[in-house]
């Protein structure tokens, strides 16, 4: 079925222009976004109190892209909705999702290079977005969205609210001094209420060496005391020691920072060891039920990748991080990472290069006691003929009536026969697949 739908301009934003998006129906649940032959992608995903899925990403629209939210039904695999972000006349990219299932209202973020209607900071080349919308058993809307950032280049990476009208935006920035490169930046909104925040809402921090620095995740420790970045480095934190970084290696970091007013750092980074002539990645982070989060990234090591799982362990007096558990695979790319209702398992995808250059959608199963590899049906591999990637994981518990539990794997696609589905265009697409929690298919 294809559906078009035309948006109509509102506070001098321009509309997305005829959208039109696609579901195939068939005995698979798979979803592709594949009517249009624009290109679009999917970055990170979320669900509802109902167990609704939504997506965030771009579509490809007059030469510029535009940031937009799916919603499809966790029961079907069927489009509920598309309903666009935050749209300029410029590059709108959505680029993370927070959902508060208590309230259904969905906190999403991205980067632009256009104008929205209300800017904070200076915005210059390319800022951050902030929106808020309320979801849940409703066709989404917006309540409220903001622009922020330097007079340089700024891009948010990660969204994370604690249910009390408080946000925070993890990202990246380039307005500090050149010498310094690219800096870690987490952004603090005080009161993100039913309307739009004002500048003295908003405050920020930064993680600064002279390298490029990146927090790529968030997290709140179990007390709700502390928020935390997750990222990665390869330059040199003085503490709690110097290392020289002769190689350029990167590694992984975490840094706790209180709130109130404003947020601050209260803890130094505590780095990871450099990774033998390697490269690590930290892409997602999930926390469990002893209070631990879990780091989900990638180790480069020549021309080899592999996923890899961290443990971070006592957050709040002591940021450390335990030793190195990661898989066998090469050409593997780790992105978003989940847990099942019980806490036994904890679930990770991405791709996994094949010969050729192409590459399938990967969701590997690990014990969550000794995040060890499950063996039997796991991995699971989804492919087409082109390059195929997931990029985030959610899951469904039973409350919300949907039995077995299952997972949701939303990513994009480059193939024109995904998952055994013909779409058009071959461009980028979107895709959203469910699997139960013993690796079986719907």
């Amino acid at each position: 079925m294809t559906i078009s739908k035309n948006i109509v301009a509102t506070n001098g934003v321009k509309p997305l222009q005829d959208l039109k998006f696609e579901f195939t129906t068939s005995n698979k649940w798979t979803y592709i976004n594949g009517a249009t032959t624009a290109n679009n992608g999917a970055a990170a995903s979320a669900q509802d109190s109902q167990g609704n899925v939504y997506v965030v990403g771009y579509e490809m629209n007059s030469g510029n892209s535009d940031a937009y939210l799916i919603k499809i039904a966790s029961a079907s695999g069927q489009l509920m909705s598309k309903t666009p972000i935050f749209v300029t006349a410029g590059d709108d990219r959505a680029t993370g999702i927070f959902i508060d299932t208590t309230s259904n209202k969905a906190f999403i973020c991205g980067y632009t290079n256009g104008n929205g209607p209300t800017k904070f900071g200076t915005c210059g080349d390319y800022d951050m977005f902030i929106a808020k919308m309320t979801v849940g058993n409703v066709t989404p809307s917006l309540d409220w969205s903001i622009q922020y950032g330097s007079a340089k280049y700024d891009q948010a990476t990660s969204i994370l609210s604690n249910g009390t009208n408080r946000i925070w935006v993890g990202g990246i920035t380039t307005n500090s001094p050149a010498t310094y490169g690219v800096d870690g930046t987490i952004i603090q909104i005080a009161n993100a209420g039913l309307i739009a925040p004002v500048a003295t809402d908003i405050s920020s921090a930064t993680i600064s060496t002279r390298g490029t620095d990146y927090i790529r995740c968030l997290g709140l420790d179990t007390a709700n005391a502390y928020v935390c970045a997750f990222g990665d480095t390869d330059g040199n934190l003085t503490l709690p020691a110097a290392v020289a970084n002769v190689n350029g290696e990167r590694r992984l970091f975490g840094q706790q920072f209180s709130y109130a007013a404003a947020v601050t750092s209260t803890n130094p980074a505590l780095m990871d060891a450099f990774p033998p002539s390697g490269q690590d990645r930290v892409n997602g982070v999930g926390k469990d039920v002893s209070g631990a989060f879990n780091l989900a990234g990638t180790r480069t090591t020549g021309a080899a990748n592999q996923t890899i799982l961290r443990r971070v362990t006592s957050i709040s007096t002591n940021l450390s991080l335990s030793p190195t558990n990661w898989t066998s695979g090469n050409g593997e790319l780790g992105t978003g990472i989940v847990y099942d209702a019980d806490s036994t398992f904890l679930y990770t995808t991405g791709r996994q290069i094949l010969a050729g250059g192409n590459s399938e959608v990967i969701i590997r199963q690990f014990t969550l006691a000794t995040l060890a590899p499950s063996v039997a049906t796991w991995p699971i591999l989804i492919s087409g003929n082109g390059f195929d990637q997931g990029m985030d994981i959610t899951v469904t518990p039973s409350p919300v009536g949907i039995s077995p539990i299952s997972l949701y794997i939303t990513g994009s696609t480059r193939s024109t026969d995904f998952d055994g589905l013909s779409q058009t265009g071959g461009q980028e697409k979107t895709f959203a697949i469910r699997v139960d929690k013993n690796g079986n298919k719907y």
